[in-house]
């Protein structure tokens, strides 16, 4: 993967080997700038208009996600690949009830209690975000439904981020983790087992921004 820019092109990303399995961890290891997001974004289809793929394949699910249009790529995102961005109050839409950024998603793609039609089915819809904010261990979901990010810690911001990437079960799910400020390292100590647990048994690809290091790779449990 390659950007253009005004001084030339810049080779961001070259000679990729990855796989990840089902029920699999991988950890990115790398500093900021390595190219860990970019490659997530390129996987999603939502790199910048200057990023250019000149090569390679990204197959998921029997379909190569590099040469898959828009609309196909925009079904598969949030329904079976999903991220939780590093920084949840940019991520998250500061003028709308987090329990209906949690219901945007949802209806997306279709997502409710089973035999639910007509007025009864958007009941279903409110009842999924609530369980989706209970899941990630937010104490009174019911109330933090209407709540605005703004209203929130950053800690609580990031859970509902992981209730976002969660709430259609995808089977892909990429993870950034920040370890810089303090209040990064704590919120994320306290959501990583969160996520490892409700993670299992898909696969996750989690972005660690550390100093430079390996990929590393582990099996649930381990």
């Amino acid at each position: 993967l390659e950007f253009r820019t005004r001084a030339g092109t810049v080779h961001a990303l070259q000679g990729i080997d990855l796989q990840l399995h089902k029920g699999e961890i991988v950890g990115l290891v790398g500093e900021s700038g390595s190219g860990k997001s970019v490659l997530s974004y390129a996987l999603l289809g939502i790199s910048d208009r200057a990023a250019r793929v000149t090569g390679g394949s990204a197959v998921f699910g029997g379909m190569d996600l590099l040469k898959a249009d828009e609309r196909t790529l925009s079904d598969l995102r949030g329904r079976e690949i999903s991220m939780i961005f590093q920084s949840p109050r940019t991520a998250l839409n500061p003028i709308r009830r987090v329990g209906q950024q949690i219901e945007d998603v949802l209806r997306r793609h279709a997502v409710a209690t089973r035999g639910r039609t007509g007025p009864d089915q958007a009941l279903g819809f409110r009842e999924r975000s609530v369980q989706a904010l209970r899941e990630v261990a937010i104490a009174d979901p019911e109330r933090r439904w209407a709540a605005y990010p703004f209203e929130m810690s950053g800690g609580m911001c990031q859970r509902v981020m992981i209730a976002l990437a969660l709430a259609c079960r995808p089977g892909l799910r990429h993870a950034h983790v920040r370890h810089r400020a303090q209040g990064h390292r704590h919120a994320s100590g306290r959501c990583r087992p969160v996520l490892h647990r409700l993670g299992q048994p898909h696969g996750r690809l989690q972005h660690l921004h550390r100093p430079r290091g390996p990929v590393h790779r582990r099996q649930p449990g381990t």
